[in-house]
């Protein structure tokens, strides 16, 4: 059943522009109020959270990037609680100019996820949250490939789970708030999804339940996915 769900999803045409990107971080409070609730969340809680997480399942490392750094509430976090280099790149400027205020003393530029300006094996952990899944199964196979690219020991992703109360948000964003794009129309994921699509990369993954239990972490080897996942020419 999740995998099936999973495979309509990316049937669904995805707003991944950066137009839209731009109106989702500039949200202010109006008629139809999620957004800005999840903007909210992200800095009281999920930002704190996930930073918390990415230590755990990281262990002690001396740098991190954040692919998709967004307003860096979570680069903020790490840069607080472990002292490490931090840096994250955004493809929009208005996250980028958010992300540059909020999160002091972290290196912040624009660039592609696709094609990150770094040399090889720069970072010892490389980790996106939510980012995977607004990208076509080619695109994704590239930007997984760049996380490992730049990566020394660890690749963390963050992906949305293929869950009911997550499924309902996504429909109610998209019918009555008319949203499209960003917690509208994105693709969610199961264990078994991952498998399917990357057959023999070997991977850890853990189930967020205080995240509210509509994400999972997965945990990957640079080397493996550059091993595994190959290059769509």
């Amino acid at each position: 059943m999740g995998r099936s769900l999973s495979r309509c999803s990316r049937e669904v045409a995805h707003d991944n522009s950066e137009p839209m990107w731009t109106r989702y971080f500039s949200d202010r409070p109006g008629p139809w109020p999620l957004i800005p609730v999840v903007h909210l969340a992200r800095t009281i809680y999920h930002g704190p959270l996930f930073a918390k997480r990415i230590r755990r399942l990281g262990g002690p490392v001396g740098s991190y990037l954040e692919v998709g750094v967004g307003t860096g509430a979570t680069l903020k976090a790490l840069r607080r609680t472990t002292g490490a280099a931090c840096s994250g790149v955004d493809k929009t400027a208005l996250a980028c100019r958010l992300a540059k205020r909020n999160a002091m003393g972290c290196d912040v530029l624009i660039a592609d996820g696709l094609l990150l300006p770094f040399r090889d094996a720069t970072f010892d952990l490389v980790y996106s949250l939510g980012l995977l899944e607004h990208f076509p199964d080619r695109k994704q196979r590239c930007l997984l490939r760049e996380h490992a690219r730049v990566a020394r020991k660890t690749v963390l992703l963050h992906l949305p789970a293929d869950v009911p109360h997550l499924r309902f948000l996504l429909w109610l964003n998209r019918t009555v708030g008319g949203r499209s794009g960003v917690w509208a129309d994105e693709e969610l994921f199961t264990m078994a999804v991952i498998r399917e699509k990357f057959p023999e990369l070997p991977f850890r993954s853990f189930f967020d339940v205080l995240a509210g239990a509509m994400s999972y972490w997965f945990v990957l080897k640079p080397e493996e996915i550059l091993r595994h996942v190959v290059a769509p020419r």
